[in-house]
């Protein structure tokens, strides 16, 4: 879903990852699934996408 938001705001990899403060690699590791985003990653990433984050338990 990520990729999908990203394209949509028309940001590169790099952009996000400025307006996240994280480095670009970051965020290529995170859509190609190789890492599990911990709340503070989720949150920055819903911010810097303008969207809202939802956690929820099953």
């Amino acid at each position: 879903m990520e990729i999908k938001l990203r394209n949509k705001r028309r940001l590169s990899q790099k952009e996000l990852a400025e307006r996240m403060g994280t480095s670009q690699s970051a965020i290529a590791r995170f859509e190609r699934g190789n890492v599990n985003p911990t709340l503070d990653f989720a949150a920055r990433l819903a911010k810097a996408l303008n969207a809202k984050l939802a956690v929820g338990f099953k």
